[in-house]
């Protein structure tokens, strides 16, 4: 079984037997696709890296963010870039 590390919240996450599947280690679902996986544990922790340079608004989700800002604060987002929170 292999393994990779990633962010400081999915310390380990395993892939599956051979079959190309990764699997949640909260509830077992899977994915192909590590990014997904990724935002998927992200809904069981709570995580949410993506804060609004205009308000206290945090989001799991980037397009999320952008929908936000575009809706919240229309005045303000021309020329903005949206990124997660460093880890520290």
């Amino acid at each position: 079984m292999k393994t990779f590390q990633s962010h400081s919240w999915l310390s380990i996450c395993q892939f599956g037997t051979g079959s190309g599947e990764l699997h949640c280690p909260i509830c077992g679902r899977t994915s192909s696709r590590r990014d997904n996986l990724e935002r998927h544990i992200r809904s069981h922790l709570g995580d949410k890296p993506f804060r609004c340079p205009f308000c206290s608004f945090r989001s799991q989700l980037k397009w999320n963010m952008k929908s936000h800002i575009e809706r919240r604060h229309p005045q303000s987002c021309t020329g903005y870039a949206i990124q997660p929170l460093q880890q520290q």
